[in-house]
């Protein structure tokens, strides 16, 4: 009788070990990467993570091709919904050039393409609009989805002032963060690319509104120099900022990156506790007290080159490591 139970002893301690191994494997194999895609559709180009939104390129809003929503991996949205759709709880309803993700900057040749015409019906000679021309490039590419574009800047009586190109590529990293490279050629192909100094512009975000400063519901942002909020980021060339808070009961953040091959590697930074952040390598003056001039000219057809990581990420910049990832972003090509 003691050799029976002690085979079936034997018999149940290894199907134990059995479930225990499968258990293992299940529990602490490297997770499966997240399965990126992207459908094409008449007015823009969706791009998921797992099959749940990620973000739209939308060709126009506005006066301008923009990013919206853009999607956390929590699933709650990191940017403003005004003035795209209907105001969100704590959004102000202000700014309405304002959207979601975009570039834009006030005086490229002496044409705003910051400012959005009060009537666009009506608008003056110096309102500008980017046109979409269309997709050179839409595939996956490994483990990120690639989307090239082509864009036309004209001016209030359609005259041709500037051109740009944008190589954009989505991707996640093993923390679940999701990120997004964004890479602006702008040139003038009509002479000289002329860009004034001002602070209007120019790789920007804003924020959902519960993540504003200003709305004290617990949201803040950093540079890489460690400066806190606008009396201590406004105006400061910084590697990196990152704004953090709350979304639906969720800690999100959004950080920009710029790339140390980019037009400058730390930019000076046009970001407020209303929920503006804005990379500015062109601009100056303003964000000095007049002691540094800023603005730049290019020869006709050479470009200027925007390089940014957008990384929309769980908690805040330090759960992040909004650092680290900078330093690997800064050795790539």
């Amino acid at each position: 009788m003691n050799t029976r139970l002690g085979l079936r002893m034997s018999r149940a301690t290894k199907a134990l070990v059995a479930v225990a191994i499968l258990v293992s494997i299940l529990c602490c194999s490297p997770s499966q990467a997240a399965e990126l895609a992207y459908t094409q559709e008449e007015d823009g180009v969706t791009i998921t993570v797992d099959g749940d939104l990620f973000t739209r390129y939308v060709f126009s809003s506005g006066t301008k091709p923009i990013l919206y929503p853009v999607v956390s991996p929590s699933g709650v949205p990191v940017t403003r919904s005004y003035p795209i759709e209907d105001a969100r709880p704590h959004e102000s309803k202000d700014h309405p050039h304002h959207r979601s993700l975009w570039f834009g900057y006030q005086g490229i040749n002496g044409v705003d393409f910051w400012l959005e015409p009060s009537d666009p019906k009506k608008p003056k000679p110096t309102d500008g609009r980017q046109i979409h021309r269309g997709i050179k490039k839409l595939e996956k590419d490994g483990d990120t989805i690639l989307l090239i574009t082509e864009n036309d800047y004209v001016d209030a009586a359609d005259k041709l002032v500037a051109k740009d190109e944008r190589t954009i590529r989505f991707g996640t990293d093993d923390n679940g963060a999701r990120w997004i490279d964004y890479t602006i050629k702008l040139w003038s192909p009509n002479g000289p690319l002329k860009l004034s100094d001002t602070k209007e512009g120019a790789f920007a975000v804003r924020v959902a509104g519960s993540m504003d400063v200003a709305k004290k519901l617990g949201g803040t942002f950093v540079n890489s120099h460690g400066d806190v909020d606008q009396r201590g980021a406004w105006g400061k060339p910084a590697a990196w900022v990152d704004y953090q808070g709350p979304v639906e009961g969720e800690e999100v953040g959004i950080a920009i990156l710029a790339h140390p091959s980019s037009l400058q590697a730390e930019p000076r930074w046009h970001v407020r506790d209303y929920g503006l952040f804005t990379a500015n390598p062109i601009g100056a003056h303003d964000y000095s007290g007049g002691k540094v001039k800023g603005g730049l000219e290019r020869p006709e057809g050479e470009p200027i080159v925007l390089r940014h990581r957008v990384i929309v990420h769980k908690g805040d910049h330090l759960d992040a490591d909004i650092a680290g990832s900078y330093a690997r972003y800064a050795e790539s090509e």
